[in-house]
């Protein structure tokens, strides 16, 4: 019995959301993951190094990094996901349903500056962007490890933040038409599993009031006690990160890039594609 169908069983409720993952993840290993080839960047290594070109090559280059690490990083945090969340682990499913979000929300991002880019024709703004999303790293943020920061390559800079991630993500579902999810509320939900705090240990808590209601009794378990609202709550904020991540990460690949005199230009997929997109990820 596969997770899914464990979880279907044990939580009817949770039933059409996990039908609606199991749908996307039929079609998510249906597409080949193609390996490409990745051509010299060249850096102008001043006090900010930054890439001194962006030709197609590149681009495409960026564009098939983005959209298969999103995919293979998401399939990898739902499998996790869904096997810790049948065990009865529901704290460590949510810890990875933040880092789920946040790939989610950086396909969403690359594709919102890549339209931006080509619609604008500016394409010299999204040089640091593309810099960031492949060579961000949290370790510029320890300016005082000095050794650190001699250590890491020039190409190295700030990582993408995750309010920015939510901010493309929920861009994108307006621009969708489709019914907004409380986001940047999930993500909050989902950090109070993550970050060091009692909260996200109440799974495991049972409060008795006394009689004389002079206080608390808390008994603390090795076992989680997980409800149907739970789970019903997990599983349908993975599908709505699910359907934005996987459907900009195919949105980014499928499309075409057109090196034009001095510019260039990226077209969106075709409308058979985009139709997919819409029937098979978006309408889960």
């Amino acid at each position: 019995m596969t997770p899914i169908d464990k979880l279907s069983e044990s939580y009817p409720r949770a039933k059409k959301a996990l039908d609606s993952i199991a749908r996307i993840h039929r079609l998510v290993d249906s597409f080949e993951i193609a390996p490409f080839f990745e051509p010299p960047s060249l850096f102008d290594l001043g006090k900010k190094p930054q890439p001194l070109f962006l030709t197609a090559d590149l681009l495409a280059t960026w564009i098939q990094h983005i959209s298969h690490g999103t995919r293979v990083q998401l399939r990898s945090l739902e499998a996790g996901f869904l096997s810790e969340l049948s065990a009865g682990r529901f704290m460590t499913a949510m810890i990875l349903a933040r880092s789920h979000m946040e790939n989610a929300g950086l396909a969403a991002f690359a594709e919102q500056e890549l339209l931006k880019a080509s619609e604008t024709a500016n394409w010299e703004e999204l040089k640091p962007i593309i810099q960031q999303m492949l060579f961000g790293t949290s370790f510029r943020f320890e300016k005082k490890l000095t050794l650190l920061q001699d250590e890491l390559p020039l190409e190295a800079t700030l990582p993408v933040r995750p309010n920015v991630l939510l901010e493309s993500m929920n861009g994108f579902l307006i621009g969708t038409g489709s019914q907004i999810a409380q986001l940047q509320g999930a993500y909050a939900l989902l950090c109070e599993y993550a970050h060091p705090n009692i909260g996200g240990a109440k799974a495991f808590e049972n409060i008795v009031t006394p009689e004389d209601g002079t206080g608390w009794i808390h008994h603390y378990g090795r076992q989680e006690d997980i409800g149907d609202d739970g789970v019903v709550a997990a599983t349908n904020i993975l599908l709505v990160n699910m359907k934005v991540g996987y459907a900009n990460a195919f949105l980014l690949v499928t499309g075409e890039i057109e090196e034009l005199p001095g510019s260039l230009c990226f077209h969106k997929p075709s409308i058979g594609m985009g139709k997919t997109i819409w029937d098979e990820v978006l309408q889960a």
